[in-house]
């Protein structure tokens, strides 16, 4: 999947910090392939920012580490499946009627 353009949440949000690290490793990757890296080295650069897109998702995932809010905190970061899905989610929790 190819995404073009990405929703922007409220400021003071967990996916607003997520989106800015998307944004901030797209630009490495693009620094990295201007300036002429190894290959192995842009590889590295395009798998991180293929990790952050994928927690900006689903943070849950088995296969990769949950990223958090900052390290001393250890709070891991709402992803947009998490605020969906189950008793607290948007749709159970706001969308359904009774």
């Amino acid at each position: 999947m190819i995404l073009q353009v990405l929703p922007i949440p409220p400021p003071p949000d967990d996916l607003t910090h997520q989106l800015a690290m998307i944004i901030r490793h797209n630009e490495n990757l693009r620094r990295q392939e201007r300036s002429g890296a190894p290959a192995h080295i842009i590889s590295e650069f395009a798998q991180l920012l293929q990790f952050h897109v994928a927690t900006y998702f689903d943070n849950e995932l088995p296969v990769q580490p949950r990223v958090t809010q900052s390290q001393r905190s250890g709070r891991t970061i709402k992803s947009i499946c998490s605020r969906l899905k189950a008793k607290e989610g948007y749709i159970r929790g706001n969308l359904m009627g009774k």
